[in-house]
């Protein structure tokens, strides 16, 4: 799995691009990337943009050690908002079914199909 982080692009504070197989080591890689970074402050509007990983080699174990790391980003997160851009069916029952292992997210959060989609999203959460 590998990833792009831009700071500063649109009405997001930080756009993640991701690309190849996810795992959940890549994907805990690519937040603790994004709060490492000087630039990263509680209140950021974040889009992932995932619409080209591949999640055949996560299952439903997988998923749900995935959300356990979830809380302990929030600590340092304040009221993140965050769009996820699935591109597909796919991307997007990965999403639904972390959100539901997780009781329901803590923070703004949305499943989108484009970058577009998210962007006015984030509009409309500003």
């Amino acid at each position: 799995m590998t990833w792009e982080i831009v700071w500063g692009t649109g009405p997001e504070d930080v756009l993640v691009t991701s690309h190849g197989a996810a795992s959940v080591e890549g994907l805990d890689a690519v937040i603790r990337e994004v709060m490492a970074d000087p630039r990263f402050h509680p209140d950021l509007s974040i889009v992932f943009d995932e619409s080209d990983l591949e999640w055949g080699a996560m299952d439903a174990d997988d998923l749900r050690r995935r959300v356990q790391l979830v809380p302990g980003y929030l600590a340092d997160a304040g009221d993140v908002r965050v769009a996820v851009v699935t591109g597909g069916p796919v991307g997007h029952g990965v999403h639904r079914q972390m959100e539901s292992f997780s009781g329901g997210f803590t923070f703004d959060f949305a499943i989108v199909e484009s970058l577009e989609d998210a962007r006015a999203w984030l509009g409309r959460q500003g």
